[in-house]
């Protein structure tokens, strides 16, 4: 049994795994506290920030296909009447602050991850933007389907795609150096 133990800590995929799910858990507990305790995290300025360029960008993409009235804010008019709201937690912050975390207490090399983590940041920026695209052409073009796609479909994609930089770290950048030594 105890060898069995030690080739578990041994392999490096499981005991990645659990270690980032673990720092996973561990910052949306850290990034939970603030955010119930004072209503919200990190400056306001910085979120405001990201959420009305972020509706902006939706508009502007949404515009190509002439589906849009008007930006005002983080609200993005739509032809069909509907209205779509981006909120600060669209915006991709409290994903940004959870993977920074969750990349700084990762084992790796710091020079790999002084690039990393703000490729990291503007990764997340891009799929908050995809993610608010697809929801503005969902709800622009089938506005009962919106619900399920924000559930659902773009949440998949969107932790899918913080899954995929964990994965390009562990396997492409970090290196082969084993967990459970360093």
């Amino acid at each position: 049994m105890l060898s069995y133990l030690k080739s578990l800590i041994r392999n490096r995929t499981l005991v990645g795994i659990v270690l980032f799910l673990a720092l996973y858990i561990a910052a949306r507990m850290i990034y939970y506290y603030f955010y119930t305790r004072h209503g919200s995290f990190g400056p306001a300025g910085i979120i405001d920030f990201l959420t009305h360029l972020e509706a902006k960008i939706t508009y502007g993409f949404i515009s190509i296909f002439g589906l849009t009235k008007k930006v005002d804010g983080v609200l993005v008019y739509y032809t069909s009447g509907m209205i779509m709201r981006v909120e600060p937690g669209c915006s991709g912050f409290g994903e940004m602050f959870k993977a920074l975390i969750i990349f700084i207490f990762y084992p790796g090399p710091w020079k790999k991850k002084l690039w990393f983590l703000p490729s990291t940041v503007l990764f997340i920026f891009f799929a908050a933007l995809i993610h608010l695209a697809l929801l503005g052409l969902v709800l622009a073009l089938d506005p009962p389907l919106y619900e399920f796609a924000h559930s659902w479909i773009t949440r998949i994609i969107f932790y899918g795609m913080f899954f995929l930089m964990w994965i390009a770290w562990e396997e492409r950048i970090r290196g082969k150096q084993n967990i459970a030594v360093e």
